[in-house]
C-alpha cells in the first residue's frame, strides 16, 4: 500500500494539534493537581493515610514540593512521630519518666525506638531502656511507682533492691548477655488489655557501648530526653536491610529472625564497596551521633528543666550525654560488621563515653587545663558538661579542635 506523503498543511495541523494538546494537558495536571492540593493536602484525615504507606525520603520529598505539602507533612509527623505515642503505652507519667531520663542519662532503644521512627506498632513488644549503672536504682524506683513489679530470674534474689545491688547477675543464655551489660530487670504490669513489660538493662560504663554492640544496625535507634536519633537511616527506613554485626555473648539469631519476620533483610554476606553505596553504612567513617547520616527528630523538653548533674559541685549538662558518641563502622568477612569505638576513662569525667576519635581525647584534656586551677577554689568538680558540649560544638561546626576551644572560651571564663 503506497502512502502518499502529507503535505506542508497538512504538518501544520498535526503540529497544532499537538500544541493543543500539549496546552488541554498542562491545563488538566494545573486544574487537578490544584484539586489534590486543596482536597487532600488539607484533609489530615486523608493525607495521614496517604503519608502512613510512604517511606520517610518519600514523604519528606513531597514536603519541598508546594508550601501545602510542606505543611501537611511537618502536621502528619508531629502526630505519627509524637513520643508520647510510644511511651503512653507503658508510662502514666510520661514526663516524669522523660525527666527521669534527663537526669539519669537513660537511653530507649531496641524495638520501641524502631517502631518509633518506622511508624509501626508490634502488639508483642515491651519496652527496652538502658540506664548507667550509678542510677539504676533511681530508675527501678520510678518503675515500682509507676505500678511495675519485680520478675526476677533464676539467678537473681527475689527482692528487686538485693538484687540490683549485685554488679554482674545475668542469665548468661539470654539476648543481652553481651558486651557492656552489668543486669538486666524484667519489670511486669498486668492490665485490662495487656500485660506489660519493661527491661531495665543497666550499662556497665554506659548505654551507648551496649547499643553499638547490637546484633544488627535495623535496631540502632536511640530515643533520648531530647532527641531521638536513627544510625542508619537510609539502610534502615528506604532500602528495609540490616547489616549483620558481630556481638559478644550468645548467638543472635532469634533476635534476628524476628526483625527478619518484621520485613527486614539480614545482610550476612555482602561486599565491602556495597557498604559505602546502596546500603549507606559509611564504612571506616567516624559517625557522631546526631550527625549528617543519621536521622535526628528534636523532641519537645519545654517541661524538662532538670538535666543530668554529676554532683554538688558540678554544672548540669545542657545536652544528654550521647550526644558526645562517636564510633566507626568496619567490615570484615568472617565477622560481618564491627562497632569501632573506645571508652574514656578519666577521673576528670563522671560517666564514661564512647568514642571513636582522637579529637576527643584532646578536647578533654584542654578541659583539664582550663580548670584545673579553678579546683582549689571549689573543690573537686566533673567536666561532663564542658565535654559533652565541646564534642557537640566539634562535629556539628568545627573540625578543627582549637576553633572549639575558641568557639567556648567565654563560656569557660564564666564557669
Amino acid at each position: 500500500m503506497n502512502m502518499e506523503t502529507p503535505s506542508t498543511w497538512e504538518l501544520m495541523i498535526s503540529r497544532h494539534a499537538k500544541n493543543e494538546a500539549r496546552v488541554i494537558s498542562s491545563r488538566f495536571i494545573e486544574k487537578y493537581s490544584k484539586k489534590f492540593e486543596q482536597r487532600i493536602l488539607t484533609n489530615d484525615l486523608l493525607y495521614d493515610l496517604l503519608f502512613s504507606y510512604c517511606s520517610p525520603a518519600t514523604f519528606i520529598r513531597l514536603s519541598q514540593t508546594c508550601f501545602a505539602a510542606y505543611a501537611a507533612v511537618h502536621s502528619y509527623m508531629g502526630r505519627s512521630m509524637n513520643i508520647n505515642r510510644i511511651f503512653s503505652r507503658f508510662f502514666s507519667d510520661i514526663l516524669g519518666f522523660r525527666q527521669l531520663q534527663a537526669r539519669t542519662g537513660t537511653l530507649v532503644s531496641g524495638s520501641a525506638a524502631l517502631q518509633f521512627f518506622d511508624r509501626s506498632f508490634y502488639p508483642d513488644s515491651d519496652l527496652d531502656i538502658y540506664v548507667p549503672i550509678e542510677y539504676r536504682k533511681d530508675v527501678g524506683q520510678f518503675l515500682f511507682e509507676e505500678g511495675y513489679e519485680f520478675v526476677p530470674n533464676s539467678k537473681q534474689d527475689e527482692d528487686f533492691w538485693d538484687a540490683v545491688n549485685h554488679r554482674r547477675v545475668l542469665d548468661t543464655t539470654g539476648i543481652y548477655a553481651f558486651r557492656g551489660v552489668s543486669a538486666v530487670f524484667t519489670f511486669q504490669k498486668d492490665t485490662l488489655r495487656e500485660e506489660l513489660k519493661v527491661q531495665l538493662i543497666v550499662a556497665v560504663n554506659c548505654p551507648m557501648e551496649v547499643i553499638l554492640g547490637f546484633h544488627s544496625t535495623c535496631v540502632m535507634n536511640v530515643i533520648s530526653f531530647e532527641k531521638a536519633y536513627s544510625l542508619y537511616p537510609k539502610a534502615t527506613f528506604e532500602e528495609r536491610r540490616s547489616l549483620v554485626c558481630a556481638s559478644d555473648g550468645p548467638k543472635q539469631e532469634p533476635a534476628m529472625e524476628k526483625y527478619a519476620q518484621r520485613g527486614w533483610k539480614m545482610v550476612t554476606d555482602t561486599r565491602v564497596s556495597d557498604l559505602e553505596t546502596s546500603f549507606h553504612y559509611h564504612q571506616k567513617v567516624i559517625r557522631w551521633i546526631g550527625d549528617s547520616h543519621c536521622w535526628t527528630i528534636q523532641l519537645d523538653v519545654s517541661d524538662i528543666p532538670d538535666k543530668l548533674r554529676p554532683d554538688g559541685a558540678s554544672p548540669r549538662l545542657f545536652h544528654d550525654p550521647v550526644s558526645a558518641s562517636s564510633w566507626k563502622l568496619g567490615y570484615d568477612n568472617f565477622f560481618g560488621g564491627t562497632m569501632e569505638f573506645a571508652l574514656t576513662d578519666d577521673d576528670a569525667l563522671y560517666l564514661r563515653y564512647v568514642y571513636a576519635s582522637e579529637d576527643s581525647l584532646r578536647m578533654l584534656e584542654t578541659i583539664k587545663t582550663k580548670f584545673e586551677p579553678l579546683e582549689e577554689l571549689r573543690g573537686k568538680a566533673y567536666y561532663d558538661m564542658a565535654y559533652v558540649s565541646m564534642c557537640m560544638l566539634h562535629f556539628r561546626f568545627f573540625s578543627d579542635v582549637q576553633a572549639v576551644v575558641s568557639a567556648m572560651a567565654n563560656a569557660f571564663n564564666d564557669f
